[in-house]
């Protein structure tokens, strides 16, 4: 009779067939989710990535344009902030540059005579309905 089992040359049922793709669905399913969140994980990134990247070369040409030009362009001609739609080729994001001024007191006199510029960067982008953003800060000193 054991025999009989191990040796049935007839093939296999249809409730076994049934029985085999509703444990393959089981086991594929979360595998199937895990891609699927992999991928809109990646995306995120490569945008979150870009937007820095993007704030980092728009600081750094800013800083080096230095304290006066900048003074003059930004805060004497007002031309904070500055807005630039696809900067640089990237479709899909905003870039605001904003220059302010701040006075750093003297320790010794407590007046304030030590002028620094405020340089914020700010890349924008939409995904998913929300509006995402990367901000960068940094000081530039007059020398």
């Amino acid at each position: 009779m054991i025999k009989t089992i191990f040796c049935n040359t007839h093939g296999s049922t249809f409730i076994e067939l049934l029985v085999a793709l509703a444990i393959l669905g089981l086991v594929v399913t979360p595998f199937l989710n895990l891609f699927a969140f992999s991928s809109l994980a990646v995306n995120t990134a490569s945008r979150q990535t870009t937007a820095v990247n993007l704030c980092r070369l728009q600081l750094e040409r800013t800083k080096a344009t230095g304290y006066a030009d900048l003074n003059n362009y930004y805060l004497i001609e007002h031309n904070t902030p500055l807005i630039e739609i696809n900067p640089d080729g990237y479709t899909g994001f905003r870039r605001e540059t904003t220059v302010s001024q701040f006075f750093l007191p003297d320790t010794e006199t407590a007046t304030p005579n030590i002028s620094l510029l405020i340089i914020t960067v700010s890349v924008f982008w939409q995904q998913d309905g929300q509006e995402l953003s990367e901000n960068l800060i940094t000081y530039l000193a007059e020398r």
